[in-house]
Parts: structure tokens; C-alpha cells; sequence
């Protein structure tokens, strides 16, 4: 899954809303020999806004059953997290470095937490979304206050529900997939040809297991069928 467990580092004085915190299922030697101006780029490093941050819970609510299910190793966290506390220059040094400034994302899905807080009538209009069939949420003509809702419910109809739509709505939804594959947005995000080359990467390495093989076999197979219907690319392997 995508549950971390991370260690809160520094509050910067500037910026009320941010705490820094550290990743500790990364390796922490990066972050203790990086720079002032390079350690904003350490992996693992997490930027957390509050009130903009998805969900965020105390170490107590895990448990050891959820701890295996995500691959949580609590013991080697822990014993990261008290050698960080004990690295003083480190706080210091993170507490006056630069922030690292990132430019405002433009797609909607990387959006969701960047805008503020919903209007009362978009909340309004949003249930009148959740009231509506599927297959009639295109048809809604509703005035929303954020531009970007419009696109969010197109492809949320279009990714939960692709049966309802007309041929016209199937054609712009491809559209759009095939440009995520070739350019997506985000600078975490990694293109068609990348996935591809990265998994034949995998695939030809001999420290992996067999095992292990066949499913990063079956990862490259779907990649090749999307991009077949998507960009027209043969499947051969």
C-alpha cells in the first residue's frame, strides 16, 4: 500500500501549516550527508500541510497484523527513528535551510488538496452528483465554482462507470489516456516507454527470483495491451 511510517522532523517557522517529516523505510545516510541546499531532493524526505494532508494517524493504531499486511518493519523504524533524534545538527540545520519551492501543479487529479476548501454550493452541486444515476451525471448542467470540477467528474465517470458512455465520450477519454501514457503530469510520474523499458530491466536481472519473474512478466503484458489500444504499439515481448 502506500502507508508510511514517518518521523516528524522540523515545523518550519515560516510556513505554520508544514512540518517536514522523514520517510523510515528509506535509508537515512542521505539525509545525514546531504547539503543545505540539497535537502529538500533526499528521498524520503515528505513535505506534510496540514489540513491539506490526505490522513495522517498515530504509530498506536497499528497493528502487527496491518504492520506485515504493508511490509512494515516497526522494530528497524524505530531503532532509525531515536538515531535521528539524536542528530541535534541536523534539526537545526533543516529548521534554516530554503524550502524547496515547487511550481503550483496544473492537472486536476495532482489538485485535489492545492485549491482550499470546497464552496458551500459546489458541496451543494457534489451531492446532486452522488443523487444521479451514472449514466446521467454527463448530462447534469451544473455551475461549479472551481473549474476544475468539471474535469473531475468527467473522469470520474469515466473511470468507474465506461459502459455509460456515448462513442464521442469514449474517443476524448482515450485521448486523454494516451496522453497520460505519453506525457504524464507530476514529476513523479513515469511515461509508457519508461514502464516498459523499466520492467524489461527487471526482467533480465538475475538477482531476481523466479517467482517474482512472473509477475513483473504480467505488469509488462498489461502495459503492452493498454499501449496496443491506446497508442497502437504491437505487443510483442
Amino acid at each position: 500500500g502506500c502507508t508510511r511510517m514517518v518521523m516528524p522532523l522540523v515545523a518550519k517557522t515560516n510556513m505554520s501549516n508544514v512540518i517536514y517529516a522523514f520517510d523510515l523505510s528509506q535509508d537515512i545516510a542521505p539525509l545525514l550527508e546531504s547539503s543545505d541546499e540539497n535537502y529538500y531532493k533526499v528521498p524520503g524526505l515528505v513535505k506534510i500541510q496540514i489540513n491539506k494532508c490526505p490522513f495522517i494517524s498515530p504509530l498506536s493504531l497499528l497493528s502487527p497484523e496491518v504492520e506485515e499486511r504493508l511490509g512494515i518493519d516497526r522494530a528497524l523504524f524505530l531503532k532509525k527513528a531515536e538515531y535521528l533524534r539524536r542528530q541535534t545538527e541536523l534539526f537545526k540545520a533543516l529548521a534554516t535551510s530554503k524550502d524547496r519551492e515547487f511550481p503550483p501543479e496544473k492537472d486536476t487529479d495532482l489538485r485535489i488538496y492545492q485549491d482550499g476548501f470546497t464552496t458551500n454550493r459546489d458541496k451543494y452541486s457534489f451531492e446532486i452528483v452522488r443523487k444521479t444515476p451514472p449514466k446521467d451525471r454527463l448530462s447534469l448542467t451544473l455551475q461549479f465554482d472551481s473549474e476544475k470540477a468539471n474535469q473531475m467528474l468527467f473522469r470520474q465517470v469515466c473511470r468507474n462507470w465506461p459502459e455509460v458512455l456515448t462513442e464521442t465520450q469514449k474517443k476524448q477519454w482515450d485521448s486523454f489516456c494516451a496522453t497520460r501514457l505519453l506525457s504524464p503530469p507530476g514529476l513523479n510520474s513515469i511515461s509508457y516507454e519508461y514502464y516498459i523499458r523499466k520492467l524489461e530491466e527487471l526482467l533480465n536481472d538475475v538477482n531476481i527470483s523466479g517467482p517474482d519473474k512472473v509477475v513483473i512478466l504480467a505488469l509488462k503484458e498489461y502495459g503492452l495491451d493498454l499501449g496496443k489500444k491506446l497508442l497502437g504499439k504491437g505487443t510483442e515481448s
